[in-house]
């Protein structure tokens, strides 16, 4: 009778282990369930019998917006908490629990610990899980005019940096034309684009000539969806060589071996001709040589000078553009 009893006890606190009767929580199925550009929602199940349970999280970024690893600080909770059950099908119960204030674009490692309140026994489990991008919190810096042609502007700026980008940054334009107040964004065909030691040099193609502009940049993420604020804007002109023949075209269209020309060239900012001192823009003629051949690049002309306020009534220099594809002045 002895061994029978004994057997039993046995049995019953065999049957106690394995369904754990109002005991701790046995995390099952943990996943992340939700997630914004400041926030993880993780969720996870429980025997509807394990309802004696308490939970605590510990959370720490592994990778800030995916350019930055660390090391950070583990984050954790100072007390355990009781939750309320999220849903339930019988034989287990749901739980959610969402951990907010945290980082754009990041990724977190989430430890999720569950503890029975009265034996104090505790159970863990681990989740990776990354937030939504956000729009970048600054603009670039230090935008900087680099020069011009007949049909592109170059500059430079600052990219922003690690921590303030939010997402996969990339950056968009905005290019005003200063005669019509005309704003376009520029597309992708008509940019070019480099990265050195985190200053970015664009190049703003398909503009058109002799024409004044104004330049700012944002940085944005999620395809363009998720906009940052534009820095500060930039005003300068295309091309500062011009002629009064043919605006910015190939000058040897326009002229003859032997025979003289005019060529207007205005200053490159402000970006429309003004009369200062009774004064307009500079009038120069040119008087191209018998069978010249040009190479590309730039030929520095000496040219017979009508502004006697910029070259006194002499000769001076100007430096004219060669046309990459036709090997002629522009």
């Amino acid at each position: 009778m002895f061994a029978v009893r004994k057997f039993l006890l046995v049995v019953t606190s065999l049957l106690s282990c394995l369904y754990n009767v109002k005991g701790q929580c046995t995390i099952r199925n943990l996943k992340s369930s939700g997630q914004t550009a400041s926030s993880l929602t993780m969720s996870w199940s429980c025997f509807s019998s394990e309802s004696d349970s308490e939970f605590r999280r510990n959370y720490r970024l592994t990778s800030k917006e995916q350019c930055d690893t660390g090391p950070f600080q583990t984050i954790t909770d100072t007390s355990w908490t009781t939750l309320t059950i999220g849903s339930s099908d019988g034989s287990y119960v749901i739980y959610y629990w969402t951990i907010n204030g945290l980082h754009p674009h990041s990724t977190y490692e989430m430890t999720l610990d569950a503890r029975s309140s009265s034996s104090g026994s505790v159970y863990s489990r681990t989740l990776t899980a990354s937030t939504d991008e956000a729009a970048p919190s600054v603009s670039p810096t230090n935008v900087q005019y680099i020069s011009s042609q007949a049909s592109s502007l170059t500059f430079t700026y600052n990219a922003i940096p690690c921590g303030s980008r939010y997402g996969n940054i990339q950056y968009q334009y905005e290019i005003t034309d200063l005669s019509t107040n005309n704003v376009m964004i520029a597309d992708d065909e008509s940019i070019d684009e480099s990265i050195t030691n985190d200053v970015v040099t664009v190049t703003i193609n398909s503009l058109q000539c002799r024409t004044g502009y104004r330049f700012r940049v944002r940085g944005a993420n999620d395809d363009g969806q998720l906009l940052g604020p534009y820095t500060m804007a930039v005003d300068r002109s295309t091309s500062y060589v011009f002629m009064m023949l043919s605006g910015c075209a190939d000058l040897s269209k326009y002229v003859s071996a032997g025979q003289t020309y005019q060529i207007v060239s205005y200053p490159n900012y402000p970006y429309q001709p003004t009369i200062t001192n009774g004064i307009g823009p500079y009038v120069y003629t040119y008087n191209p040589p018998l069978n010249e051949s040009y190479a590309v690049g730039t030929r520095q002309v000496t040219i017979a000078a009508f502004d006697t306020m910029s070259c006194a009534g002499g000769s001076c220099q100007i430096t004219i553009s060669i046309h990459e594809a036709t090997g002629k002045f522009t």
